[in-house]
């Protein structure tokens, strides 16, 4: 399947917008600055997981896949999700854990509703008809 990048990615960037403005504003009171949004880049090999953040470059990989049959889905949960580890790695550099106590700390500050894992399925179980 051919995917509109440009299209996904602005859509994507968008949403991630808001959520960083929030995340600032919310820490701000707090005197903390987070800095500038990371990278939203759209990765069409990506069908097993909704997203990734890549704390070491600030970035955040996005599954097409899942975004073009998800768009409400990624909006109020995966976007913000990633964005909480980075944030994360900013607050707490030398965190151990990927979704321990420190991300469940910015996840709560942030009023964030989110699970570890998301129950999209993956394209495979899509392909198979399984739910």
């Amino acid at each position: 399947m051919k995917y509109d990048i440009p299209a996904l990615t602005a859509w994507a960037t968008k949403s991630a917008a808001q959520f960083w403005v929030y995340a600032k504003k919310e820490f701000a009171k707090i005197n903390y600055d987070i800095g500038n949004m990371p990278a939203i880049v759209m990765n069409s090999r990506l069908t097993a997981t909704a997203g990734r953040a890549f704390d070491d470059c600030s970035k955040v990989d996005l599954s097409c896949y899942h975004m073009t049959r998800n768009y409400e889905h990624f909006h109020k949960d995966t976007i913000p999700h990633e964005l909480c580890h980075i944030i994360t790695n900013k607050l707490y550099p030398n965190a151990k854990q990927h979704h321990g106590k420190e991300w469940k700390n910015v996840v709560d500050f942030l009023k964030v509703k989110t699970s570890i894992y998301h129950n999209l399925g993956t394209k495979a179980q899509h392909e198979r008809g399984v739910k």
